[in-house]
């Protein structure tokens, strides 16, 4: 599906293909998706002139009936359960070649909801489907059976304890940035990230100690720029220690790296490749 949308949307492609992965089983949910995807690209085209990207923008927009009033709610319960669902498989011990997939889904799904909650499961779910991604290329699962994990248990129960999550109750509000009409404005394109949730709150990880790890909120809250330019440069990098990062430009770098992921989850190598260099373009240049 990828190749039928202009290449002035591709970096928002995900919205769009995981909308067509859940019409036929919930439309509403695909239908949020879908309004996500219109809503950005709908600024973007204003910037190309590409007559494809104008022709598909109106055709997609044309035939989008109104939005949904249970939209975000029936969203925030598809993504639950598919989180929930995906846990307990984990649990089990089994994965199949769907799993990563699942997780990647499921990370498109929050992206599109509120809340610390969301922001922190759908970060979760994205490096979760690269993992499992990376173990399936390994044949550390087999690609086209389920398995019992009984070679490799700490690898499967790393993912799995990523995904674990103490109960915690629903804030009063947390769609609370999808708008009463058909506009949405969750996805941030200026690449401004919320406030880190308290490290009391009820949703944070289980620690990842040892072999296991450690979790994504760990690595970034220890995250050594020099000890990461030096290990880098060990490794036969050609790493540059000038000029200074500009960090005006750090929200610019980290939307890129976001995209970038996001393309590798859909084995987009190339879309994902052009984020990496878009981010280095500004770190070095020093403009966003």
């Amino acid at each position: 599906m990828i190749q039928d949308i202009p290449v002035d949307f591709h970096p928002y492609a995900h919205f769009i293909i995981a909308a067509e992965d859940i019409k036929r089983f919930n439309p509403i949910a695909s239908h949020v998706l879908t309004q996500v995807f219109v809503d950005i690209c709908q600024d973007v085209v204003h910037t190309t002139t590409n007559p494809a990207a104008t022709d598909f923008l109106k055709n997609l927009t044309d035939n989008l009936p109104d939005f949904p009033r249970d939209g975000p709610e029936e969203t925030k319960l598809l993504a639950d359960d598919l989180y929930d669902s995906i846990r307990s498989t984990l649990r089990s011990g089994k994965v199949t070649k769907q799993t990563a997939h699942q997780l990647w889904l499921c990370g498109v799904l929050y992206s599109v909801l509120a809340g610390d909650e969301a922001i922190k499961r759908e970060r979760i779910c994205k490096i979760s489907a690269a993992r499992v991604r990376k173990m399936l290329l390994t044949s550390a699962i087999s690609p086209d059976n389920t398995t019992q994990q009984q070679q490799q248990p700490s690898k499967l129960h790393h993912v799995n304890t990523e995904l674990h999550m103490k109960s915690q109750k629903p804030s009063k509000n947390p769609l609370k940035t999808f708008q009463s009409s058909s506009k949405i404005n969750k996805v941030n394109l200026n690449g401004d990230q919320p406030n880190n949730a308290s490290k009391n709150t009820n949703n944070n990880l289980n620690d990842q100690n040892g072999d296991n790890g450690v979790s994504f909120e760990s690595l970034m809250s220890h995250f050594d720029e020099a000890k990461a330019m030096q290990y880098l440069s060990a490794l036969g990098a050609n790493m540059s220690y000038t000029p200074q990062l500009n960090e005006k430009c750090k929200p610019s770098i980290a939307q890129k790296l976001d995209l970038s992921l996001s393309c590798l989850a859909r084995d987009d190598f190339e879309q994902a490749a052009s984020f990496l260099n878009a981010a280095q373009r500004a770190w070095k240049t020093g403009k966003p």
